[in-house]
This record gives structure tokens, sequence and C-alpha cells, in this order.
């Protein structure tokens, strides 16, 4: 006999004690309550609504809340075994978006507020509503081949994989939850029945163009003559630059330069051919070019490096390339550099060389790897593509092997993500070369656009007026932060004022400054890093050299944050705020001391779309501060979009105390992490800082919480990898997860033991959950493993008492599950041969889940 229909989406009443009592519980979530169906379902509740999805095993709770569900419906995808859900809450007025995944059907693996927005850089708006004000010349027209598609969650590879399946081709993230995506119009139609796809809207060109063009190209007003600018093609290399190229110079424009492995070209062609190069299916966006701009004994006090060259750190086989604007290669203090192409002389570039690697002749100037070789670059004159150029650089068999890449030049300043900025984030991603980048001298968010980059340490200045002491410290002058999306720039500071290094004539000059003289001075203890990772000073692998023994890029990074110390401050708008200072400055000194209480992480956790990985580690007493700091490599943003992260990773740190710290949090306005908060969706780097942290067990949890594009090319699968620096605190001796403990002597005996270990920092109270179905694998059932019965939903339903075994308090000195439960023999009243299947459960304050334990069974 086949199985009644399902009913439609509808309103539900409960239908037994059971559903009410698990509905209830803070897990509802958790629990299966229904048959199997294919709908997500509306159930009522003496107080609200509970949104079900229909997995495997019935329909489970996903949300329960007080607020009216409206516009609920069940999100597909042809060959999927997973199902999805999108609703919006009403409460006083205010409707919120939500929604929810279960990736394989078997279990709920997020439920969270949905932004419906789509962040275009001309203007956000919700496809399903009003649409911006387009000029009409600079909108789509009806051949059109690109579009906006919007899902209803965020996000995944299945529904990526059906729009592939009806021939469309994915080209760029759009947040939030879009996709740019390049098909003709009837597969745009049936792109938009699929259940998973929210809106199908154009690509419109204007979308396509930098600000400052479309009030001359949109309003048809002048003047109208030649401009050079920058192009990115949709696809990448020659396929995609040689099509935008022919109609170019059909058009009658020039085309000046291609990057034959990168997305970018630049043109000069009339203003009004501009907009028709707009309109081609080949572009993905044009911006205006520019030419090239330029923007220490104390400072090697000042950031460590004189206290571990005590200890034989002097930057000996430490290569870096100087990228600039020429360098005086027979100065004394730079004999051995390396040209890296042809160039020129200049005093700019002398001076940056200089603070990183002048040999000490004069001891004012001595460079902070002095021991260490120069690689020179002249920024306008080394030929080729910057790609091929940094290729060259990191060429294994090549003349150069760099270990990294400072620069002190850029294009001419601009406020946002531009053609060049994504550029550089592709040439830094792909390299895995660390590159740093001068943020200018404008005194505003205007900087150079490199700084913008993602993938790169941008450098900002703070004036130090001759001291070592920094409470006269002050920014004065340099570029700042935030980034035009927020996102977090600099991202470390140096001294601006006053710095003695070299200059061309084979001298020296005593006021060097600016973020040009800021950023050297982060390069060099860059290079230092590397050479204390090539010692092996953090328990690390290491090779034949300091370019054989490298970590990632990532790696560096994290260790550079960190370490950092901020200047201090207190508030946005303080003179040394953090879009001044960005992490602070580099402190070798604190990373040497604390080389042995690190634990690191170097791009071994890959992580798909919403899995996590969590670690413990232990803080001794008397410990002063407690730094965490998480970066992941990030994909090259789209410059059509006004967030530019692509992949979001979340970190959350956790005390013994369970106190919760998300990464970045409380960070905008002093130099300690604030306990609380929500996660962070737009840097690509997350720190938790915490002053005297409480000894003991800490939790260190990673999530995968958007996974947009491969970030993580060494497998075939759409993931992640990342980098993770804990400083003041070693591994947990156990280093195991929350766990659930069962025993007993069997035969029918009746006894028993019951334990759980490591419960989470953070947790208020918790379940331990029983069931005695247990015909299938242990851990194969649909509530995290465990087959609910009835002796679950007793479990469910005991009141919270310290000690209880079912639903026990925490903190719970002297009683259950600070200590196990023992049962005598005949406490159990179950025949010899029977199983019993358990799981822990531990809820924080809030009434989130923050861990369960794998099923545990045990045979009476």
């Amino acid at each position: 006999m086949s199985s009644p229909p399902c009913p439609p989406p509808s309103i539900r009443t409960p239908r037994s004690t059971i559903n009410r009592i698990a509905r209830a519980v803070v897990f509802a979530g958790l629990f299966a309550v229904a048959a199997p169906c294919q709908d997500a379902l509306l159930a009522a509740l003496p107080t609200g609504f509970s949104v079900q999805l229909p997995l495997n095993s019935g329909s489970v709770s996903a949300r329960s809340t007080e607020a009216s569900v409206v516009d609920l419906r069940t999100i597909t995808a042809p060959g999927w075994a997973g199902v999805a859900a999108s609703w919006v809450e009403v409460d006083a007025g205010q409707r919120t978006a939500w929604s929810a995944i279960s990736l394989d059907g078997n279990r709920i693996d997020r439920v969270s507020p949905t932004d419906h927005s789509l962040r275009v850089r001309f203007g956000s708006f919700d496809p399903r509503g009003a649409h911006p004000d387009i000029p009409r010349s600079l909108r789509a027209r009806p051949d059109c081949r690109l579009w906006l598609v919007q899902w209803w969650t965020q996000g995944i590879e299945p529904y990526r994989e059906a729009v592939r399946e009806l021939g469309a081709v994915i080209h760029l993230f759009m947040p939030v939850n879009g996709q740019v995506v390049s098909m003709d119009a009837q597969a745009a139609s049936r792109v938009a029945e699929l259940s998973c796809v929210r809106a199908v809207v154009p690509f419109h060109p204007a979308y396509r163009l930098d600000r400052e063009f479309l009030d001359v190209l949109g309003g048809g007003r002048g003047p109208f003559g030649s401009v050079r600018v920058n192009i990115l093609a949709l696809r990448r290399g020659m396929v995609g630059q040689l099509p935008i190229a022919a109609q170019i110079e059909a058009l009658g424009g020039v085309v000046n330069e291609h990057s034959p492995e990168t997305y970018l070209m630049s043109a000069t062609l009339g203003l009004r051919e501009l907009a028709q190069v707009a309109h081609l299916d080949d572009v993905q966006w044009i911006d205006r070019w520019s030419p090239i701009g330029v923007d220490m004994d104390l400072a090697r006090a000042f950031v460590g490096a004189s206290s571990i060259e005590t200890v034989g750190f002097t930057g000996a086989g430490v290569r870096g390339e100087i990228y600039d604007t020429g360098t005086e290669l027979n100065h004394p203090e730079l004999v051995g550099s390396i040209p890296h192409g042809a160039g020129t002389v200049s005093a700019h570039g002398t001076s940056s060389a200089g603070e990183v690697f002048a040999r000490g002749l004069n001891p004012q100037a001595k460079g902070l790897c002095p021991q260490g070789t120069a690689i020179v670059t002249d920024a306008n004159g080394y030929g080729g593509s910057r790609y091929a150029h940094t290729m060259q650089s990191v060429d294994p068999s090549g003349p150069y092997r760099a270990v990294f890449l400072t620069s002190s030049v850029g294009a001419a300043q601009v406020t946002g993500y531009s053609s060049i900025s994504q550029n550089l984030d592709l040439i830094a991603f792909d390299t895995h070369l660390v590159h740093l980048q001068s943020q200018s001298n404008t005194g505003t968010t205007a900087s150079r656009p490199e700084a913008w980059a993602k993938n790169v340490i941008s450098v900002g200045g703070i004036n130090h007026y001759g001291t070592l002491a920094d409470t006269d410290d002050a920014w004065a002058g340099a570029s700042i932060g935030p980034a035009s999306d927020g996102r977090m720039k600099p991202n470390m500071a140096a001294f601006y004022d006053g710095i003695y290094t070299t200059t061309s004539g084979g001298g020296y000059t005593g006021s060097f400054g600016g973020t040009s003289g800021a950023t050297p001075i982060v390069a060099g203890c860059v290079g230092l890093i590397h050479d204390m990772w090539h010692a092996g000073s953090f328990g690390n692998p290491t090779g034949a050299t300091v370019f054989d023994s490298r970590p990632s890029d990532t790696l560096i990074r994290a260790l550079l944050y960190g370490s950092a110390t901020p200047w201090d401050f207190t508030g946005s708008t303080h003179n040394r705020a953090r879009t001044r200072q960005g992490w602070g400055r580099p402190d070798l000194g604190k990373l040497h001391a604390h080389r042995d209480v690190l634990h690191w992480v170097d791009e071994t956790d890959v992580l798909t779309n919403l899995q996590s990985r969590t670690r413990w580690v232990t803080v001794q007493p008397g410990r002063s501060e407690l730094r965490v700091a998480l970066v992941w490599a990030d994909p090259p943003g789209t410059t059509s979009a006004s967030l530019h992260r692509v992949n979001d990773l979340d970190l959350m740190v956790t005390s013994p105390t369970g106190v919760v710290y998300r990464g970045n949090w409380g960070m905008s306005g002093g130099v300690w992490s604030v306990a609380g908060g929500s996660r962070d969706a737009i840097n690509t780097e997350e720190c938790v800082a915490v002053p005297s942290p409480a000894a003991g067990t800490w939790q260190i949890v990673v999530v995968a919480a958007d996974v947009n594009q491969d970030g993580h090319l060494e497998t075939p699968a759409v993931d992640v990898d990342y980098s993770l620096v804990v400083l003041g605190a070693e591994p947990a001796a156990a280093g195991a997860p929350f766990d659930l403990r069962m025993s007993t002597s069997g035969g029918g005996v009746g006894d028993g033991l019951v334990g759980l270990d490591r419960v989470p920092g953070g947790t208020s109270h918790g379940f331990c959950l029983f069931s005695l179905a247990t015909l299938g694998v242990a851990g194969s059932g649909p509530v995290v493993g465990l087959w609910p019965d009835v002796l679950t939903f007793q479990c469910v339903a005991t009141p919270v008492a310290p000690g209880n075994p079912m639903h026990w308090t925490w903190p719970a000195p002297g009683v259950f599950p600070a200590v196990d439960l023992s049962l005598p023999p005949g406490s159990v009243a179950l025949p010899a041969g029977v199983s019993l299947d358990g799981l822990g459960v531990a809820i924080d304050g809030q009434g989130g889940v923050l861990a369960t334990t794998p099923v545990r069974r045990v045979t009476f």
C-alpha cells in the first residue's frame, strides 16, 4: 500500500504530547517529529510556530518563533540529496527573511537570517523589488547574455551545478547569495524555474562601469575625449581579452597592454566608444588606468629586530623583492642586490631597499635583514605582465626565490576596490608570495588601489617623533581605512616620519617617511619571521634554504597579526584608531618570546561549505594575553559588487568559563576583543585578543560559513583552507572533543557508568539523550546519529537540575557531569543482550547547541 501524499505547506496543530515536549526544548531542531514528507511544514506551537524541514527520517523542526511565518517554500535541486527552505518572519511589522539548509538530507546544517539584497556597487537592491534607475544607454540590450542569478539561501554547489546543467556558465560571486552567469534568454528562463533560484535579472553595463564614467556616459554629456582604461575580461587570459581587443580596434581604439595570465588589459578609446565596449558580454569591469606613483635604528628597536638579532636572526638567506621606482644597486649598503628586469636609479627605491637590507656600514641605517638579499624591480621598467614577473620571483628553479615583495608605489589613489586591486588579489592568490603595499599619504581613505586588495598586507603610518616610547605617537597624514565594503585596512602600521636610511648617490637620509617608509619596516619583519621559521623556532619543519622552508603566505600573515602590539586607543574616532593602525605594529620580540607557547595551522585543514574544525588549547596560569589569528587566501573579488570577499570563514574562541569571543568583534573600538557579538561576514582575516586569559582549556572553532568559490585548488571539491595562529597557549594534552562514556559489566547485571568528557566552554546546561532503538549501526540515526524513541523524549522532558544525568547544569562542582555517574548492579532493569545508545548535547546560555558527542552504545 502506498503512503498518503504529504500535505502542502500549511499550519499544523500539535499531534501529541511528545511533539509539544520536543518543540518546547531549545534544541527542538534536533528531533524528527513527523513522517517522511517532501515539503517544508509550518506547525503551530502554543506561543508561535515551528518551521519543519523534510529530512530522510521525517520532518525536523528547523526553527521555533513567536513571529508570524509567511512565504514558506521548499528548495531542492536535481540530483541533490539535501533540502533547504526559505521563509519570512513578520514581527511588529518588521519582515526578516530566514533560511535552513540540510546538505545531505539527514541533519540540519544551518539556520540563519538571510539578506535578499544584491550588493551591486551601482546600488544595492532586491531583485524581486524595485530596481535602480539605470540610464537607457547603459541598460542591457535584448541580446545580452550576462545575468545576475540570486539563490533563496546562501549559494551551495548543488545549486550551481543545476544551473550549469542547463547550459549556463557561472563566472563571479555577487553578494548577497548571487552569481554572475552567462547564458542566453532561453536558458535564463529555465534557470528561473529552479526552486533554488530566487531571481534572474540582467547584469547591466551600468553595473560594470566605475562611477566616474556613469555621469558622462549615462547623461550623454561631454567631454567625450579619449581616455585610457583598465578592463577586466570575464574570462581569464587571452581567450577573454582577444574578443574585447578586436571590438576596441574596430571602434578605432588602441589596445595598450594585455596580461595574458589574468583578466586585466588596458586600452585607449573615446568615451562614446567606451559605452559600446561596456555592452560586450566579455567585459567584467572598466575603470580608469593610471601610471605608477610613489607615495633606521629606532625602527629596528621598536619592532623587536634588535632584540632577536642578539640570538642570531639577521635575515641571513632571506630574499625579498623591492618593487619600487628604481634602486641604486652599487650603493655600498646594498652590494649583492639582484636586479629583476631593467631598471633605473631613484632615491625613493634606494631608501625602501635600505630599510630592509642595508648592511649596517652606518649603524644608524642598518636594515632589518642586514644579511639578506634584495631583489630589485623597477615598477616602471621590468616589461611584461606583473603576473608573469611575480611568477618568476617564486620560481623554485629560478634565480630569485623571493619570500616576500614590498611595494611603496602604486596606481593613482582610489577609495574602492578596483581592477588593479582585483588583479593583485589574483597574483597573490596564485603565487602564494607575501605582498606588502603602502596605503598612501592622503590623510583620507583615498589609497593605492593595490592596498585595497584582500590578500596583501597593507601598511599605514604612525608618527613616532624620534622616540621609542609609543605614548607620544600619533597618526598625522597617512591614508586610512576602512575599505569601501567595511573591511579593515590598513592591516599593519609602522613609522611614518624621520626614518634614517639609504638614498641615491651612495649616501643617507634622515627624512624618509610616509607609508613608503612604513611599509619596508613591516616587510623587514616579514623577512625575519621567515628567518625564525627557517631555524625551526616554532617546532616547524625546515628545508635547505629559507625559500625551501617557507610556510604559506597566509601563515606568515597570521604570525604577523597574531603577535602584533597595537598602539593603545579607545573608540573608532581615536587618533590611533583601528582604521589607522590595523592590527598594530610588528612585535618580533613577542613572537620569539612566545615560540614555545604558540600553536599554528598551515593550510592543512580543508573545509567544504558549512563544515567546521574544532581545536582545544591550554592556557597556563599567569599568561598576560591570548591572541588568535585566522587568515585565508580569498579568490579575487567582484569589482561590480559592494562587498569584495568571496568566501567567509568564522572564528569563535570560548574560554574555560564559557565566555565566547567572535573574530574581530569589539576590536574596532579597542585593543581587546569584546565577548559575545555576531560573526564577521566582511573581512578575510579574523582575530581575537584576550587580556589575562583564564587558565584552562579553551575551545577554538573555525567555520566555513559561506563558500562560494574554490579557495583550495589542490582538490577537485569546492573548498577552502586557512592558517591559524594561537599565541599564549599550547595544544590541549587530550586534544579530543566533547565525548560521552558509557560502560556496563553486561550479562544482565544491570550496573553501569556514565560520564562526559571535555564539556565545552560556554555551556550552561545540557542533556544526555538515550534510546533503545538500536537496530541500525550506532551513529547512523537521523538525530545527530541517534535513533530517537519514547525514552529519548522522556530525557527531553526531564527538568534541569544539578547532577541530573538526563538534563544537567554546568558548571556542576561535585556532581554529574563534573564527576561520573556510577550505577550499582540492579540499577538498570534491562534484560541481558539489550543495547542502549546515548548522546550528549551541550547548550549555551542563549539556548544554542554548542556541541554534541558521538553516539555511544552499550549492551547490558
